[in-house]
């Protein structure tokens, strides 16, 4: 189950005063699904159990065009 915590608030816990990162960065990260997360209505969430679960070194699963075989398998 994913734990999804305001990005503003998943800032202040996971970094230090003074190497925080804008929420606009971090939004960008949820974007490019370098920070796993979801933007919902406009606020930035992040996955706060995967993130934790990663290491801190989220990698995402590289994208690759389909296929038709992709849709049988």
């Amino acid at each position: 189950m994913s734990y999804l915590v305001k990005a503003r608030k998943w800032i202040k816990e996971t970094f230090e005063e003074g190497s925080r990162p804008a929420l606009k960065e971090v939004e960008g990260w949820v974007s490019n699904e370098d920070v796993p997360g979801r933007i919902i209505t406009g606020i930035v969430y992040v996955d706060a159990d995967r993130f934790a679960l990663s290491g801190a070194v989220y990698k995402r699963a590289e994208k690759r065009e389909q296929t038709p075989f992709d849709l049988l398998s």
